[in-house]
This record gives C-alpha cells, sequence and structure tokens, in this order.
C-alpha cells in the first residue's frame, strides 16, 4: 500500500509540476507579451491611411510620438523573455505542456519581438519622411498663384519669374530630404515632377520672348498638370508604401501573433495552465 502510495504521489508530482513551471513562466512573458502587442497595433492603427494631407500629416505626427513607447513595450517583452526561461528537463521537457511553453517563447523571441521592432523601426522612418515633406506642399499653391493667368508678355515675364523663384525653392526642400529606403520611389517620383515644372517655367519664358501665345497657354495647363500630380504622388504614397513594402512585414507579424496566441489558449484551455494572459481572451 505505502509503495503504491508513493507511486501516486510521483505520478501526480510529475503531472502537476510542468503546468507549474509553465504557469510561473509563461505568465510573465505572455503579460509582456500582450501589453507589446497592444503597443504594437496601437501604432499601426496611427499610420495615415486617408489621401488628404492633413490627415496624413497628423497621422505621421502621432505614430512619431508612439514610436518610442512602442519600442519600450516590445524591449520589456523581450526582458521578461530572458528573465523567464523553459528549463531543460529530461523527457517531459519534449511533452507538452513545456514543449508548447518552448516553442512559444521561441516564436516571441526570434519572430515576434525582431520583426515588431523592425515594423515600428520602418514606421518611423515613412512617418518622419511624410512629415518633412509635407511642408513643400504648400509650396504648390505659392507657385500656382505666382503663375496665375498671364496674357500680356509682361505679365508672362512676371509670372514666370516669381513661379521659378518657387520652383527652385520646392527642388532645394526635396534634395535636402534623405528619403528612406522604403520612399525611396516616392521620392525620385517627387523630384521627376519638381524638375519637369521647372522645365516647363524655363520654356515659358523662352517662349513668351517669342510671342507664341498657343504654346504658352499649353505650357501653364501642363504645369497645372504635373501640380496635381505632385500633390496625387504624396497623398497616395502612405497607402502605396504600406502595400508595397510594409505590408507583407506586418503580414509576417500577424501570423506569429496567430501561432503565440493559439498556443496560449492551447495551454490555458487544453493543458489547465493558470496564470496566463490571452490577447483578445
Amino acid at each position: 500500500m505505502l509503495v503504491l502510495l508513493v507511486a501516486g504521489a510521483g505520478y501526480a508530482a510529475l503531472a502537476w509540476y510542468p503546468q507549474r513551471i509553465v504557469g510561473e513562466n509563461v505568465g510573465p512573458t505572455s503579460g509582456a507579451f500582450s501589453e507589446a502587442l497592444a503597443a504594437y497595433r496601437e501604432i499601426l492603427a496611427a499610420y495615415p491611411t486617408q489621401r488628404k494631407p492633413g490627415a496624413i500629416e497628423q497621422g505621421a505626427g502621432s505614430l512619431l510620438e508612439l514610436a518610442d513607447p512602442t519600442r519600450q513595450a516590445l524591449g520589456s517583452g523581450q526582458g521578461e523573455l530572458d528573465a523567464h526561461g523553459i528549463p531543460s528537463v529530461p523527457v517531459i521537457g519534449t511533452r507538452p505542456p513545456l514543449s508548447i511553453a518552448t516553442a512559444v517563447h521561441e516564436e516571441m523571441a526570434a519572430v515576434f519581438y525582431p520583426q515588431a521592432l523592425e515594423v515600428v523601426a520602418d514606421l518611423e522612418a515613412v512617418a518622419r519622411y511624410l512629415t518633412q515633406i509635407g511642408p513643400t506642399l504648400p509650396k504648390l499653391e505659392n507657385l500656382r498663384e505666382e503663375l496665375g493667368n498671364p496674357r500680356t508678355p509682361g505679365e508672362i515675364d512676371q509670372a514666370a519669374a516669381g513661379a521659378t523663384a518657387v520652383s527652385s525653392q520646392l527642388m532645394a526642400d526635396l534634395r535636402a530630404v534623405t528619403a528612406p529606403e522604403e520612399m525611396g520611389p516616392i521620392h525620385a517620383a517627387l523630384l521627376t515632377t519638381a524638375r519637369a515644372i521647372r522645365n516647363d517655367l524655363d520654356d515659358i519664358d523662352r517662349i513668351s520672348r517669342q510671342g507664341r501665345s498657343p504654346v504658352l497657354r499649353a505650357l501653364i495647363e501642363d504645369v497645372e498638370s504635373r501640380i496635381r500630380s505632385y500633390r496625387d504622388t504624396f497623398t497616395s504614397s502612405p497607402g502605396e508604401t504600406m502595400d508595397a513594402v510594409l505590408g507583407p512585414a506586418t503580414e509576417a507579424v500577424d501570423r506569429s501573433v496567430r501561432r503565440i496566441v493559439e498556443s496560449l489558449v492551447a495551454l490555458r484551455d487544453e493543458y489547465r495552465v493558470d496564470g496566463l494572459t490571452v490577447p483578445g481572451a
């Protein structure tokens, strides 16, 4: 009888030990993960999606304010992982729930946190670029006002001179900005449009001396079209960058989150591990 009691106690301890170890270690790391995920989702939600300059400026500003707190939350999560490693236990360590707990920590450490931090850095770079380029939009209005609707040769000369000065400042402002890799194609398109505006203005100045009114009117309309193109390139840039560059990275983070959450749910529901924090639960 004593042997049976001892054997039963040993079996109970063997069954209870993995649950306790998982709860003691995954409990803190799941809580930190939940907080980090909430911060990550908040900064992602701040990313500007509306094609309006004001909304882009507001979203970019909010994103920049959230960047450091989000990094801190993600860093805290990594710190909890370092402080709560799953111990290596012969035999039972390769079985659930310890094996699931080990896999969850590995997913957090190797995939979620590094990739989320990379996304945050990319979001911050894009937002900073948008705040640097946004102030060039008012110069388009200044250029339009300077160009106006000239009719006489004197008016054309004056309009071309004023518009050219604004165009030169626009080019200087663009060249002063170093675009992040994510925004390289957008910046190149803006520069190309700005150069084309400047070339049209040079042509207007040259042709005005020849008195070729139909050509001048066509060039002025061309400048107006390029101003619209510049504005459209800027306002569409956040959405295009998300689709082409940031989207795949955020989708990879989302897949990692799903794997982590599914494992936490399994630990909580199937293996009765207490003290876990499951995002969304």
